[in-house]
């Protein structure tokens, strides 16, 4: 037998730990988090409680450590079903309204494009606590939910039922985008020790920056040749992560040497408007894009119908931020926005599509122009209409 005898390496401390590691994989520590954007297609009929928990193709699942969060809607309402991989602790709260973060619970936390903060907190025995931050939380909301919940060999399924008005005002249609979270927590069956969560946004659980854009899109639908997925979204890319590879982008328009652009996105053709865009990566990332805008505008094709809009954004830069709706061949202007800041900031407005002179038509796409000096830019990112 052989034995072989190495001369051991003095150990590590903690922090020659952490600075080795990091050389291989970068401390993300303190960098902007980017939620992917999840898109749910509209049920084909209504779903009443008690629901069906699985109804293919017309939900859109997360994963949750210990549990599994399916989100649906109809015109009418939002539906969450989750399933948990454990037994819950017997609930102790049964009063609405009650403190059911004593008990183990699953919270639904939504934001609409006006910036109100919606908060659900349900536990085992349906019994649900709801409430919109005002900047406090207050309770006395009522958001009308149903919930019903079951066990099956030892697991438990939740199935929720929210009125679509009680968070965006009206019915839901496609294209609007809300922000969301879905969180488990538990605590151990004895009762004892810390609370333990999950949580489908990236960052702090009520950290509403770190919420996922969903989109309500039409219901699901393939093409009739190879049965591929169609793209029912009416507002699409507002993210700008979507890449496509072989942009037809006017000859006129200077996209700074890069041989990719945004998806779904169209430039202008007239050569006298310019045009300048440059296709940026935020820091440290690979897939977490925006844009650079100098001259030109670009366009996105979104059907707008009579009624009020809500659009929200992230933006930086110095200039005037220019939207237009597209009908016709003509633009009107819909809002100015003076932005003078070096740091992303979020901004909103909300506007009515202005009388269509031709009656029949609608319109059918907004408008980024920017409006500055030569050496002027805006960057824009995360633009989303409702």
């Amino acid at each position: 037998t052989a034995v072989y005898i190495t001369k051991s390496s003095p150990s590590l401390s903690p922090a020659e730990i952490k600075s080795d590691y990091e050389k291989k994989v970068p401390s993300q520590f303190g960098k902007q988090v980017k939620c992917n954007i999840l898109t749910i297609p509209e049920s084909a009929t209504p779903v009443s409680v008690p629901m069906n928990i699985v109804t293919a193709g017309s939900e859109s699942k997360v994963r949750l450590a210990a549990g599994t969060a399916a989100l649906r809607y109809d015109k009418e309402n939002i539906y969450l079903d989750f399933h948990a991989d454990y037994t819950p602790r017997p609930a102790r709260i049964t009063r609405n309204d009650g403190n059911l973060w004593e008990d183990d619970a699953v919270e639904l936390h939504l934001k609409n494009p006006k910036g109100n903060y919606y908060q659900f907190i349900i536990n085992s025995k349906g019994v649900v606590t709801d409430g919109i931050a005002n900047p406090r939380f207050d309770k006395s909301y009522e958001s009308g939910a149903e919930v019903k919940t079951r066990f099956v060999e030892g697991k438990y399924i939740m199935e929720v039922k929210i009125p679509a008005k009680s968070i965006t005002g009206s019915k839901i249609t496609a294209g609007t985008v809300l922000r969301m979270n879905v969180m488990r927590c538990r605590r151990p069956v004895s009762g004892a020790g810390e609370k333990e969560s999950s949580t489908w946004g990236s960052g702090q659980p009520y950290s509403v920056d770190t919420y996922h854009p969903v989109s309500f899109a039409a219901p699901r639908q393939v093409s009739a040749g190879n049965r591929t997925i169609v793209d029912t979204r009416a507002w699409k890319n507002g993210s700008f992560d979507e890449v496509n590879k072989k942009p037809r982008v006017p000859k006129h328009w200077n996209l700074h040497g890069s041989k990719i652009a945004p998806a779904s996105w169209a430039y202008s053709n007239n050569k006298g408007y310019g045009g300048d865009l440059e296709y940026l990566l935020h820091p440290g990332s690979k897939t977490n894009y925006f844009v650079r805008l100098r001259s030109g505008f670009i366009i996105s094709n979104y059907t707008l119908k009579k009624g009020e809009y809500t659009v929200v954004y992230r933006a930086r830069g110095k200039g005037t931020l220019q939207f237009r709706v597209l009908a016709n061949n003509t633009t009107v202007t819909i809002h100015n926005e003076k932005i003078e800041t070096g740091n992303w900031k979020t901004f909103r407005f909300t506007f009515t599509p202005p009388a269509n002179k031709n009656s029949k038509k609608t319109y059918q796409g907004l408008v980024l122009w920017p409006q500055g000096k030569d050496k002027s830019y805006i960057d824009v990112d995360d633009i989303f209409l409702r």
